[in-house]
């Protein structure tokens, strides 16, 4: 029996072979088999084994006639093997020539199942030093030793050392055991994982030695390069293999509960390498292909939940990849089916979207065919279950809810995939229609909606300014910019984002929303106005500006003392609370009248003379076809991307936060009140002409064209052009700010480290300084204290009887000896 078997899988290494042989036949220590696996080369390498075989009687040749792959190479290459223990090498990488003996020595010295020892990682690749660094990092040994040990558990839970087979030697029985229970086959990628799993299984004891025995060329094997080929690629994909036949194994064992969560780890840990592997190794014109072979691999569901889970904070990179993949691409059903419409929203209550939303469901839900025969099924899609301050919907609207976008977060979003899939296979949906366009859930729902196996419709309904996701730090503008040309459809509420999004979505329509109100209201002259009333609508949130309003009412007051602003609205209790506390320190509280939320808006539209706006920024204003069809004049803050505005009857546009004006222009309205009357018939024209328009139809046109691949706008090419790259430089410049902050927080992080480093050696020198001054104080207190009992000892002494005894019998002889000292002087 020899000491050491060393397997050597090879298959194509002609390049590196010898290098490899080399190494091998001359390790210190001679009583080794090598045993060369040669999986069916093409290259020459079996001549090469051959060659070496001739020459050394130590090498044993196993030779396939086909090619079976790595995994097979090593467990026939084990049970040829006879050594006490087993060792494994690459074909083109090297060991060092003391490799066996140290190896040998170490676990003959400490006597356990498995020694790790260090590996030299040699840059074949190019690679930066940084990478090197970290490659090396993950190879360092584990010194720790181990005694009946879980290993599995050292391994996958407690991270001690890593899977790798070639940086360490086994107990040549335990190995040629485990690897008697590896399943026959090609595994072409993690094979190491696979037969380490089932070795760590069967072995109890662990220990490691600092001696770097290995060499492993970094850049020339599966693992190497900047990128990956589809060949590469397939070979990667292949990892749920090995999760399928550990999960056998462990089956096998009765080891299948015990493990699960080490199991799950593993699965993870494959997953996330091939999708990974698939965002940042392919090649662009590989990610469409590659895509497709991925959820094959793995499943629709996995992939996307895994990228939610790792790239929820950079969508904006996942979004541009997939832009135009044939995997997403809408199939249109067959032309007799009644199509499912599902309209999505996180809610349908305390809102002017929720009540739009809820409107066109009930829109949607009415309309027939030619033989009275409803045109489509309508599902309501919402965030959690209904309440009882929703907006009424028809009976025929069916109802499904999803998880609130707000807790399915990176790894909890496979909840709302789950229940996306349910909705979609549970009514048949033919279109979504989503107006939770710049969630961050977009991306994925929109991910979910298209794969799936009907591949359904999707279209974004924009039902705000498409501009407002420029002013976020986030990669959000530029994120949406994919996701309208992965969309099927957007549709929007100016004509002005109309031509914006139509330069990244060819399928793109302004349809406005439907008014929601009676067309027989009340005419002005009917209803009993409050003096100098005004009325603010909306909810009690930033983007509203609620505190402009407020202040607004400083300045007019000034003019007309008993003006009277009712604020009609709910929101944020602090923010509510803050807004009642302006009132009263501006000494406002007969002047502005918070109600709270109401659903009785109409009484105070009734009063009041005026409306006000101080939106930063609105969509679709529900507010003012409200307030106009009261014909009350509008005095807002300019918005011009609005309908209402580029209309422009019935209301008096202002500069942004400049309240001055906007109070200026409410006190003029408010001492001319036939001007009130002429703007406020203006807006109730400008309402009554918009209901003349058949929103309906226009949905109907809207959901026909779907798929048909046609231009709704045409720009001309430099003012796409100019959209395009102006949402690619923002957030290029955007990025660039980022990183200078990033940079400027790091050299702070770095001076800081610099002075706590420098204050601390500072501190260790007056501490050795100190301490060396305390032990010499020490030492002086010592010395001090031993003379001090010296001199108590030698008044004791001269105290004694036999002291003054000697004294006296000495005083002649001194003095004799004085004497004598005198005379010889002179």
């Amino acid at each position: 029996m020899a000491k050491v078997s060393v397997i050597v899988p090879v298959y194509n290494v002609k390049k590196e072979l010898r290098n490899c042989l080399n190494s091998l036949v001359n390790q210190t220590l001679k009583d080794i088999e090598i045993i060369c696996v040669d999986d069916f080369s093409q290259d020459g390498s079996r001549e090469i084994l051959k060659e070496y075989a001739e020459k050394d009687k130590r090498i044993i040749l196993v030779l396939h006639e086909k090619n079976l792959g790595t995994s097979q190479a090593r467990k026939d290459g084990a049970a040829a093997s006879h050594g006490k223990y087993i060792m494994f090498a690459d074909g083109d990488d090297f060991f060092e020539l003391n490799a066996c003996e140290t190896a040998y020595n170490a676990i003959e010295e400490k006597k356990t199942d498995i020694l790790n020892f260090g590996v030299n990682i040699v840059n074949r690749g190019g690679f930066s030093e940084g990478r090197i660094k970290s490659n090396q990092r993950l190879v360092d040994p584990c010194l720790e030793t181990l005694e009946d040990a879980d290993l599995i558990r050292c391994c996958w839970d407690e991270n001690k050392f890593r899977f790798s087979l070639w940086n360490k030697i086994y107990n040549g029985d335990i190995c040629r055991r485990a690897f008697s229970c590896v399943e026959d086959g090609n595994f072409p990628k993690a094979q190491d994982l696979y037969a380490f799993f089932i070795i760590a299984y069967f072995s109890k004891s662990f220990s490691g030695i600092e001696d770097k025995l290995y060499n492993y060329n970094f850049g020339i094997g599966v693992t190497g390069g900047q990128y990956l080929s589809m060949e590469k690629f397939e070979s990667l994909l292949s990892e749920c293999k090995i999760y399928n036949a550990i999960k056998r194994f462990l089956s096998a064992h009765n080891k299948l509960d015990e493990y699960a969560d080490v199991l799950k780890k593993i699965y993870q840990h494959f997953l996330g390498e091939c999708v990974g592997k698939w965002l940042d190794l392919l090649r662009p014109e590989l990610f469409s292909e590659g895509f497709t072979k991925l959820v094959d691999a793995w499943g629709l569901e996995e992939v996307i939940c895994n990228l939610a889970e790792r790239r929820w904070f950079s969508r904006c990179s996942v979004a541009e990849k997939i832009v135009d993949f044939d995997y997403f691409r809408h199939i249109k059903r067959d032309a007799g089916k009644k199509l499912t419409i599902a309209a999505y929203y996180h809610s349908i209550y305390n809102g002017g979207a929720q009540r739009v939303v809820a409107t066109l469901c009930n829109m949607w839900s009415s309309l027939k065919n030619e033989d009275g025969e409803e045109l489509y099924n309508v599902v309501l899609i919402t965030d959690g279950e209904p309440n009882r301050h929703e907006y009424p919907l028809n009976s025929n609207v069916k109802r499904a809810f999803l998880p609130s976008h707000l807790e399915c977060v990176k790894e909890k979003y496979r909840a709302r995939y789950e229940a996306w899939e349910d909705i979609l296979e549970r009514f048949d949906v033919d279109i979504v229609v989503n107006s939770m366009w710049n969630s961050p859930c977009a991306l994925w729902d929109m991910m979910c909606v298209k794969g799936f196996k009907t591949k359904p419709a999707y279209i974004m309904h924009c039902h705000s300014f498409c501009c407002l996701p420029y002013q976020y730090p986030s990669e959000s503008a530029l994120t949406l910019t994919y996701i309208y040309r992965i969309c099927d459809g957007v549709v929007t509420l100016s004509k002005c984002d109309e031509r914006i999004v139509s330069a990244f979505s060819e399928y793109t329509k302004c349809i406005a929303n439907p008014i929601t109100f009676s067309e027989t209201l009340p005419a002005a002259a009917d209803v009993s106005k409050e003096e100098n009333a005004l009325v603010w609508v909306g909810r009690i949130s930033v983007e509203k500006q609620p505190f402009d309003a407020v202040t607004m009412m400083s300045y007019v007051i000034k003019e007309i003392p008993n003006a009277k602003l009712y604020m009609v609205g709910a929101g944020e209790s602090e923010m509510f609370k803050h807004l009642q506390d302006s009132i009263y320190e501006s000494d406002l509280q007969n002047n502005v009248i918070l109600t709270g939320f109401t659903k009785d808006v109409e009484t105070y539209y009734q009063k009041a003379n005026i409306c006000v706006s101080t939106s930063e920024y609105e969509g679709f204003s529900l507010t003012f076809c409200e307030a106009m069809s009261h014909e009350l004049p509008i005095v807002s803050y300019d918005m011009p991307w609005l309908i209402f505005m580029q209309d422009g009857r019935g209301i008096i546009p202002v500069q942004q936060k400049r309240v001055d004006i906007l109070a200026k222009e409410v006190v003029r309205l408010l001492k001319d009140p036939n001007e009130i009357t002429r703007l406020g018939k203006e807006g109730k024209q400008q309402i009554e002409d918009m209901k003349k328009i058949n929103i309906a139809e226009e949905w109907k046109l809207f959901f026909d064209g779907i798929g048909t691949g046609v231009r709704l706008l045409e720009l001309p090419a430099g003012e796409r052009t100019a959209y395009e790259f102006i949402s690619l430089y923002q957030q290029i410049g955007k990025n660039k700010l980022r990183a200078s902050m990033q940079k400027q927080i790091d050299e702070l992080a770095a001076k800081r480290e610099n002075v706590r480093r420098e204050k601390n050696e500072i501190y260790a020198k007056l501490k050795i300084t100190y301490d060396e001054k305390f032990e010499r104080g020490l030492e002086i207190k010592a010395l001090k204290k031993e003379n001090a009992k010296l001199k108590k000892q030698i008044k004791s002494l001269r105290r004694s009887e036999t002291f003054k005894l000697g004294k006296i019998i000495m005083f002649l002889p001194v003095r004799l000896k004085r004497l004598a000292k005198k005379l010889l002087k002179r």
